[in-house]
This record gives structure tokens, C-alpha cells and sequence, in this order.
């Protein structure tokens, strides 16, 4: 999804703006992992995103669950979003864009700190 690329959440329009920080020393801007092999299926996807964002702010996977919400785009699949709400009102999110095969990791600021490539096309249908 490109940023400001528009979205049906369940039924309402999101705009997905794309923020990143701002230059300096102390913030290190996103990452990008070339190409990501372990992901074949949809499950595999859930808990690698899962970990992902616990290891962010370093928290128990066990203790916190991940929801998750289908995104369309004109009425077809385009990806799913994926919060996962922490400790202190943290609030860490993913976005995959199954059309160009990406995971887009957001902090509990809303700054975009990981894209991951994923080598193996999965069908968001199957979500």
C-alpha cells in the first residue's frame, strides 16, 4: 500500500498516511529486510508480525494478543491490518499489502521502523 493509498476497514474509509521520523543522531530511520523466507502461510504470517511487534517495545508474547482486520481496496482484498494493544495504552501496528507483498511495522508512534519483503505470494482471501 503506498502511502495515502485508501482503504475499507469494515465499512469506513482509511486514509493510511505513511510517517516517518525526522533525521537526526538519536533516530535511526526504518529498516528494510531484503526478502523474508519462513512465511508460507497465513498462520506463519500472524506470528511472525506477532513477534515483531512485541520485540519493539519488549514484550511477553504470551501476554498480549494481536487483533486483526481485513483490508479491501474497490471492493477486492488488499491486505490485512494487524494492532496489537500493550502495556500503558502502547499501541503497536502492522499492515500487509498483499498486492505488493510487504509487511509496513509502526511503533507506538505511528513511525513506520520496518518493511519486510516477502518472498512467497500469499492470497489474502484465505485470511
Amino acid at each position: 500500500m503506498h502511502a495515502g493509498a485508501i482503504c475499507r476497514l469494515e465499512n469506513r474509509t482509511l486514509l493510511a498516511f505513511e510517517k516517518h521520523a525526522p533525521p537526526n543522531d538519536s533516530e535511526v530511520p526504518y529498516t528494510m529486510l531484503e526478502c523474508v523466507d519462513e512465511i508460507r502461510c497465513l498462520d506463519d504470517l500472524r506470528n511472525f508480525i506477532h513477534h515483531k511487534l512485541c520485540e519493539c517495545e519488549n514484550l511477553v508474547l504470551e501476554q498480549f494478543s494481536m487483533s486483526e482486520m481485513q483490508l479491501t481496496r474497490r471492493g477486492r482484498d488488499c491486505g490485512l491490518q494487524f494492532s496489537l494493544q500493550g502495556p500503558r495504552s502502547v499501541r503497536l501496528g502492522a499492515i500487509w499489502a498483499s498486492d505488493h507483498n510487504i509487511i509496513y511495522f509502526y511503533d507506538a508512534r505511528g513511525i513506520r521502523y520496518l518493511k519486510v519483503k516477502l518472498r512467497q505470494r500469499l492470497l489474502p482471501q484465505a485470511a
